[in-house]
Protein backbone atom coordinates (compact mmCIF):
# COMPACT_ATOMS: atom_id res chain seq x y z
CA UNK A 1 0.00 0.00 0.00
CA UNK A 2 1.92 3.07 -0.76
CA UNK A 3 1.28 6.24 1.18
CA UNK A 4 -1.35 8.10 -0.45
CA UNK A 5 -4.06 5.29 0.26
CA UNK A 6 -3.20 5.04 4.01
CA UNK A 7 -5.65 6.51 6.37
CA UNK A 8 -4.85 9.75 7.82
CA UNK A 9 -3.09 11.35 4.92
CA UNK A 10 -4.34 14.23 3.38
CA UNK A 11 -2.88 15.90 0.23
CA UNK A 12 -3.19 19.31 -0.98
CA UNK A 13 -2.41 19.66 -4.34
CA UNK A 14 -1.48 22.42 -7.16
CA UNK A 15 -4.03 25.12 -6.78
CA UNK A 16 -5.96 24.19 -3.77
CA UNK A 17 -6.55 26.70 -1.28
CA UNK A 18 -7.97 26.12 2.48
CA UNK A 19 -8.38 28.50 4.88
CA UNK A 20 -8.15 27.39 8.15
CA UNK A 21 -6.59 24.95 11.15
CA UNK A 22 -6.21 21.44 9.85
CA UNK A 23 -5.63 18.64 12.49
CA UNK A 24 -4.48 14.90 11.58
CA UNK A 25 -3.11 11.86 13.01
CA UNK A 26 -0.23 10.85 10.04
CA UNK A 27 1.19 12.59 6.87
CA UNK A 28 0.02 15.50 5.24
CA UNK A 29 1.76 16.68 1.68
CA UNK A 30 1.08 20.49 0.65
CA UNK A 31 1.48 21.92 -2.70
CA UNK A 32 -1.19 24.26 -2.48
CA UNK A 33 -1.76 26.99 -0.20
CA UNK A 34 -2.96 26.73 3.43
CA UNK A 35 -3.74 29.09 5.59
CA UNK A 36 -4.15 28.52 9.61
CA UNK A 37 -2.51 26.45 11.79
CA UNK A 38 -1.71 22.67 10.98
CA UNK A 39 -0.92 19.77 13.27
CA UNK A 40 0.67 16.47 11.67
CA UNK A 41 2.40 13.39 12.54
CA UNK A 42 4.70 14.52 9.29
CA UNK A 43 4.58 17.69 7.30
CA UNK A 44 5.86 17.60 3.41
CA UNK A 45 5.52 20.90 1.86
CA UNK A 46 6.41 20.65 -1.92
CA UNK A 47 8.04 23.27 -4.09
CA UNK A 48 4.60 24.66 -4.66
CA UNK A 49 3.08 24.95 -1.98
CA UNK A 50 2.71 27.55 1.09
CA UNK A 51 1.38 27.52 4.34
CA UNK A 52 0.73 30.83 6.68
CA UNK A 53 0.58 30.02 10.22
CA UNK A 54 1.26 27.70 12.65
CA UNK A 55 2.97 24.16 12.19
CA UNK A 56 3.37 21.55 14.76
CA UNK A 57 4.61 18.18 13.70
CA UNK A 58 7.21 15.18 14.90
CA UNK A 59 8.84 15.69 11.40
CA UNK A 60 8.89 17.84 8.61
CA UNK A 61 10.46 17.94 4.82
CA UNK A 62 10.05 21.85 3.65
CA UNK A 63 10.60 22.02 -0.38
CA UNK A 64 8.07 25.13 -0.81
CA UNK A 65 7.58 27.89 1.98
CA UNK A 66 6.32 28.64 5.50
CA UNK A 67 5.63 32.15 6.97
CA UNK A 68 5.18 32.50 10.63
CA UNK A 69 5.61 29.61 12.89
CA UNK A 70 7.19 26.02 12.62
CA UNK A 71 7.77 23.77 15.78
CA UNK A 72 9.24 20.11 14.71
CA UNK A 73 9.60 18.27 17.54
CA UNK A 74 11.87 15.29 15.67
CA UNK A 75 13.88 16.10 12.65
CA UNK A 76 13.26 18.84 10.13
CA UNK A 77 14.78 19.30 6.36
CA UNK A 78 14.68 21.98 4.69
CA UNK A 79 15.62 21.46 0.93
CA UNK A 80 17.55 23.91 -1.47
CA UNK A 81 13.99 25.52 -2.69
CA UNK A 82 12.73 25.84 0.72
CA UNK A 83 11.78 29.19 2.43
CA UNK A 84 10.86 30.18 5.68
CA UNK A 85 9.99 33.18 7.36
CA UNK A 86 9.33 33.88 11.30
CA UNK A 87 10.16 31.59 13.98
CA UNK A 88 11.63 28.01 13.96
CA UNK A 89 12.12 25.12 17.01
CA UNK A 90 13.36 21.71 15.89
CA UNK A 91 15.39 18.96 18.07
CA UNK A 92 17.33 17.73 14.71
CA UNK A 93 17.78 19.99 11.48
CA UNK A 94 19.27 19.49 8.22
CA UNK A 95 19.55 22.28 5.60
CA UNK A 96 20.79 21.99 1.99
CA UNK A 97 22.90 24.36 0.84
CA UNK A 98 20.25 26.99 -1.57
CA UNK A 99 17.30 27.05 1.45
CA UNK A 100 16.50 30.46 2.21
CA UNK A 101 16.02 31.50 6.09
CA UNK A 102 14.37 34.57 7.54
CA UNK A 103 13.52 33.38 10.98
CA UNK A 104 14.83 33.13 15.02
CA UNK A 105 16.10 29.62 14.97
CA UNK A 106 15.30 27.62 18.72
CA UNK A 107 17.07 24.43 19.13
CA UNK A 108 14.38 22.26 21.28
CA UNK A 109 15.63 19.43 23.55
CA UNK A 110 14.17 15.97 24.19
CA UNK A 111 11.88 17.29 26.94
CA UNK A 112 10.23 19.73 24.87
CA UNK A 113 10.37 17.30 22.24
CA UNK A 114 8.22 14.90 24.53
CA UNK A 115 5.53 17.97 25.34
CA UNK A 116 5.50 18.99 21.36
CA UNK A 117 4.47 15.57 20.17
CA UNK A 118 1.14 15.73 22.66
CA UNK A 119 0.22 18.83 20.33
CA UNK A 120 -0.25 16.57 17.49
CA UNK A 121 -3.80 15.92 19.31
CA UNK A 122 -6.60 17.75 18.64
CA UNK A 123 -7.24 20.89 21.63
CA UNK A 124 -10.88 21.28 22.92
CA UNK A 125 -10.79 25.13 21.14
CA UNK A 126 -10.64 23.15 17.49
CA UNK A 127 -13.37 23.15 15.54
CA UNK A 128 -14.11 20.59 12.86
CA UNK A 129 -13.76 21.77 8.97
CA UNK A 130 -16.33 22.19 6.89
CA UNK A 131 -15.77 20.92 3.61
CA UNK A 132 -18.35 22.20 0.76
CA UNK A 133 -18.34 21.44 -2.91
Amino acid sequence: MDENSKSGFLEIGDGVVIEGNITLPETVFVNGTVTGDLRAGKVLVGPAGVIRGKVYANTADIQGSIKEFINVADHLVLRSSARLEGHVEYQTIEIEDGAQIDAILKHIGAQDSLRQVSAIKPTESEQPMEMTA
